[in-house]
């Protein structure tokens, strides 16, 4: 038998295959908006000009990039999996936005559309792990 060739499968086998609903596959990183925007956000943060402030600065690219990271993990999976990513990168982005502040309140100059890019990203986030919970149930 050739490595190509599927194992028989007796008839009452094959229709019970094929009477089998077929599971979605996640819809890839191509489709979340999120993650573009988490991209934005990443990009903005390496922008930033935070002199006498290194630690903060390093905290905040970290941060922001394990956002990215998450996300782009939790669109390649389904279930519980997608949520225990989902969670994190929301935690992440709990942490940017924190940086953030911190930031404003040493007086660096943070610019508006990165804070309000990096609260967008916090409720999209939020939005799809309320999507997660309700296609749970």
């Amino acid at each position: 038998m050739s490595n190509h060739t599927p194992p028989f499968s007796p008839p009452e086998q094959q229709r019970s295959k094929q009477k089998r609903p077929q599971r979605s596959l996640p819809r890839g990183r191509a489709k979340l908006v999120a993650l573009d925007v988490a991209r934005s956000v990443v990009r903005g943060v390496r922008q930033l000009d935070c002199r006498g402030e290194a630690h903060y600065r390093d905290h905040l690219k970290r941060a922001a990039g394990n956002t990215v990271l998450a996300l782009s993990e939790a669109s390649g999976q389904v279930g519980g999996n997608r949520w225990v990513h989902l969670v994190r990168a929301y935690g992440e982005c709990q942490e940017v936005q924190e940086d953030l502040e911190q930031l404003q309140d040493c007086g660096i100059d943070v610019p508006a559309e990165l804070t309000q890019q990096a609260d967008r990203l916090g409720g999209l986030i939020f939005g799809l792990l309320r999507s997660s919970l309700r296609n749970d149930r």
